[in-house]
């Protein structure tokens, strides 16, 4: 699939400042994962990445609902 750089920088941007790398609770594989308030803009980067998926959303204190997008495990990581 042939991307366009505007793509790819807002991909690129959104996922160094809402995204983590790191490891799963068992230390064993490498998780991706990245948090927004905004499910309309979580979408177009799962898709566009073309990998991982966007869970149910969370509640957190002041009442906004969380989704969250991640890939687990570590040859879908790298």
């Amino acid at each position: 699939m042939n991307k366009r750089r505007e793509d790819v920088a807002w991909a690129a941007g959104l996922f160094e400042g809402e995204g983590y790398v790191g490891l799963c609770s068992n230390r064993r594989q490498g998780r991706l994962a990245l948090a927004s308030t905004d499910l309309d803009v979580l979408r177009p980067f799962c898709t566009f990445v073309g990998f991982g998926s966007i869970g149910e959303p969370q509640r957190v204190q002041d009442h906004k609902r969380i989704w969250y997008w991640r890939q687990s495990g570590f040859e879908n990581v790298q």
